[in-house]
């Protein structure tokens, strides 16, 4: 759990993040880069998902697929993760076999995972 001063320095970072999720996102629009745009609605998201944990005292730093630590992800965040992902990458995996070889590849580096 977080002391109250890391907490406070961990949610100025995050919002520094946010600062820069907005940056890109008038970037992309300006170049008018539509899977852009999404993937700073997945950057949006998962920020959400970060500070809210952070709020909650998880020290959300150095959280990776490196580290033993698991997020509370609510239905609805992984919809829209999900829903943000198929805007950005569906045209990559719209062949079954391109599909399921990303999978593979996600869960043989751990993404996947069940703890």
């Amino acid at each position: 759990m977080l002391n109250e001063l890391d907490r406070f320095e961990l949610l100025r970072r995050l919002d520094e993040l946010q600062e820069l999720s907005d940056s890109y996102y008038r970037t992309a629009c300006k170049i008018g880069m539509h899977t852009f745009i999404e993937h700073t609605g997945f950057i949006n998201e998962h920020l959400k998902i970060l500070r809210k944990a952070a709020v909650a005292g998880v020290d959300v730093a150095n959280l990776s697929n490196h580290s033993d630590d698991l997020l509370r992800v609510e239905p609805y965040e992984v919809d829209y993760l999900a829903e943000k992902f198929a805007c950005m990458f569906a045209p990559l995996f719209k062949k079954k076999k391109v599909w399921a070889a990303f999978v593979a590849a996600a869960e043989a580096k751990g993404c996947g995972t069940v703890k």
